[in-house]
């Protein structure tokens, strides 16, 4: 802190880039003693506000309103209701919607700071670090244990489900900057990285993880210049988990053969302690589907009936 601090001080577009990397990199969850309850983000968002409130650095700030930044605001206001009418007793309620005001605020101040390609390059690179970080750790670990390594996730981003959407958005940020990064070593780097990121996808043994990671291999070989590179690398990673065979624990199988055990639906559903996830999830699904449809609120002087 005594060296970032400083370094945030010296520009608006260096502390929104260490306000993105603290955020995303979760700081809090690799100290210890009074370190862990320092509001790192916080101070980064205060230092990049104030200084575009005072421009230092005389730089003339230019913006448009554009259609994203006012349905921006429309989730604002839209999430201010829900939190204001919600039921009582619900203790994260004003927890939830800070944390979704302050991740909306960043967006909605990137056109104001990211103007330039450099700068939009330089914030591909703090969130890949920032996410890469996470996935590249699990995925060393994952490679050590021979793929019984179980990722449980980080606490700031919820459970091993959360935590390998996380992982599957970094993706095209690390492809994106081994795409366009000099140096051969550089690129072999955020190559590696991505390898390993897909590895520890595979070890948080979520079904909807590994979806989304054969959809992000789907675009890359559909859409991507260098398909020869792409295909190279999905066989790399189909090579090691189709051939790993631990004799313990979890295994690179385990994620697939859930999800083979998800169709047909109704099988799915039934009682089962493998499946009591995906029937929990489901059920969820038809009570919100069933909300939707046929409740009706009625508020008034504080407080609410549904018919």
């Amino acid at each position: 802190m005594l060296v970032l601090v400083p370094l945030a001080f010296r520009h608006y577009f260096s502390a929104y880039l260490l306000w993105a990397w603290a955020g995303l990199i979760s700081l809090n969850s690799y100290l210890y003693g009074f370190m862990m309850s320092v509001f790192y983000v916080q101070i980064f968002a205060l230092i990049c506000l104030g200084l575009l409130l005072l421009n230092k650095n005389k730089e003339k700030l230019t913006g448009t309103i554009s259609p994203t930044s006012v349905l921006f605001v429309l989730v604002l206001v839209h999430g201010l209701l829900s939190a204001t009418f919600a039921y009582p007793n619900l203790y994260q309620n004003w927890e939830l919607y800070t944390n979704m005001v302050k991740t909306l605020l960043f967006c909605l101040l990137m056109p104001l700071i990211v103007t330039s390609r450099f700068r939009l390059h330089m914030l591909f690179l703090v969130l890949g670090l920032a996410l890469g970080f996470h996935g590249v750790l699990d995925g060393l670990k994952f490679l050590a244990s021979g793929g019984s390594h179980l990722a449980s996730g980080i606490a700031k981003f919820g459970d091993n489900n959360h935590y390998a959407m996380v992982l599957v958005m970094a993706l095209p940020m690390i492809f994106y900057l081994y795409r366009y990064t000099n140096g051969r070593l550089l690129k072999f780097g955020f190559l590696a990285s991505g390898v390993l990121v897909s590895l520890a996808v595979v070890s948080t043994n979520s079904r909807g993880g590994l979806l989304s990671l054969m959809v992000v291999a789907l675009f890359l070989l559909l859409y991507g210049k260098r398909k020869i590179a792409a295909l190279f690398t999905i066989s790399l990673m189909a090579t090691l988990l189709f051939f790993w065979h631990p004799t313990s624990g979890l295994t690179a199988w385990q994620p697939f053969s859930r999800l083979s055990k998800t169709a047909p639906l109704w099988d799915a559903l039934r009682l089962g302690s493998e499946q009591a996830p995906l029937r929990l999830n489901t059920l969820c699904w038809a009570v919100a589907t069933t909300l939707g449809k046929h409740l009706v609120y009625l508020m008034s002087s504080g407080t609410s009936r549904a018919y």
